[in-house]
């Protein structure tokens, strides 16, 4: 059976082991779906695997490439290729995601549940770890703030003695941001081993909401990423520099948010009264309470409760029901399909309109804005209000990922 005659052999040089790769595969193979003219190839990140591409003859290749003889490999193929990791610096085309912006959007984490301890754990060689630590740094310095910081080997057996005594040295409730979900699994297991509890004792947060995330104990809060967008705009910006067009400008993709769970759900603050309301509205901000109610499940008067909110996490207790509140909003609006007076009754917030105003404050759009552009699900896909700038090989046209 002869194949199509203008079919497109794509390679995926991508780690397979995260869920990051995975996803990412996920939405290049989508892009390259509707018009039946792309066949793909998957191999390692590495030399062997870019060498298997070039006997298979692709026409191009998107990458996940961590070190300089990888790269060099890249080149040497003289196809065009585009890089979505930021492991190392490559003057290849890059899809990816925010790094510095990962790193903020964690500081902030700690700083809304009112931690003033913090610690950064991450490979000391990999340039995304540099880049997340230097936003959460950043982020930290705002408030005055600096995080201790643990520098090592993911795969190195030497690097675990020398971490869990590290991990022994924080202070209680100190906030620990994990460059990656393999990090912060790691560093749960040891925490373990040495008899740490998380959260009391350090709250870990990781990156990528891997799977194994829901498989620990306590389950692992995890910065959630675009990793199947990442895939499809590299897909879309390799389809059009195999067509003739030049390199366009490097593309990053800012973080999804936070997906809390145990491993972070502790109160850090000193006010035992404060840290028993933050309990009380994260447990319940998806019913219909108000500040009296949050105030009654404390052993203080409203006046000296709302003092005692500004001075440790510097916002009224109305401003933090709304947060959480907002925060469940953006999730149900990524993970779900439901409408939006479903998810303003979930959410406690009460009706769709009321919704929309309150979203639109926090985040700067609307809640139908945001599930275009950030959903999860794959039903999100929709067809292209306008074509693409050059023609498609077969009829049909991709359709665009949010």
């Amino acid at each position: 059976m002869l194949g199509m005659p203008n079919t497109r052999r794509i390679g995926l040089a991508l780690d397979g082991r995260d869920s990051f790769s995975r996803s990412v595969r996920i939405g290049a193979c989508r892009y390259g779906l509707p018009g039946q003219d792309w066949v793909t190839r998957g191999v390692r990140a590495d030399p062997q695997g870019i060498a298997l591409l070039i006997q298979w003859g692709v026409d191009g290749y998107i990458v996940g490439v961590g070190d300089a003889e990888t790269v060099a490999a890249v080149h040497a193929l003289g196809k065009p290729a585009i890089n979505i990791r930021g492991r190392c610096d490559t003057d290849l085309p890059r899809v990816g995601v925010d790094d510095p912006a990962i790193g903020r959007l964690a500081a902030e984490h700690y700083l809304d549940n009112g931690f003033t301890r913090f610690a950064f754990i991450g490979s000391a060689t990999d340039r995304y770890a540099d880049h997340r630590l230097a936003g959460f740094t950043q982020r930290l310095a705002a408030e005055g703030h600096a995080p201790l910081t643990f520098r090592g080997h993911t795969l190195d057996p030497a690097d675990d003695k020398t971490l869990r005594d590290w991990l022994q040295t924080l202070p209680t409730a100190t906030g620990v941001f994990a460059a990656d979900d393999r990090w912060a699994l790691r560093a749960s297991e040891l925490a373990r081993e040495a008899g740490l509890i998380v959260p009391d004792d350090v709250a870990l947060l990781g990156v990528d909401d891997d799977e194994m995330c829901r498989m620990t104990w306590p389950p692992l809060s995890s910065i959630a990423l675009p990793s199947e967008k990442v895939g499809y705009e590299a897909a879309r910006m390799l389809d059009r520099m195999i067509h003739g067009e030049p390199a366009p400008p490097d593309l990053l993709l800012p973080p999804l948010g936070v997906i809390a769970r145990q491993s972070t759900a502790l109160a850090a603050v000193d006010d035992p009264d404060v840290a028993a309301a933050l309990r009380f509205i994260r447990e319940n901000a998806h019913r219909p309470i108000g500040v009296p109610d949050v105030v009654a499940n404390t052993t203080i008067n409203r006046r000296w409760l709302e003092v005692s909110f500004r001075r440790n996490i510097g916002r009224t207790i109305l401003q933090e029901v709304q947060r959480v509140r907002i925060d469940m909003a953006s999730r149900l609006l990524r993970e779900t399909d439901m409408s939006m007076a479903q998810i303003a009754s979930a959410t406690g917030i009460g009706s769709a309109q009321r919704l929309a105003i309150l979203f639109g404050k926090k985040a700067g759009m609307t809640p139908t804005d945001y599930r275009r552009q950030f959903s999860l699900r794959p039903t999100s896909i929709a067809p292209p209000e306008q074509p693409p700038e050059h023609p498609r090989t077969t009829p049909g046209q991709p359709p665009e990922l949010p």
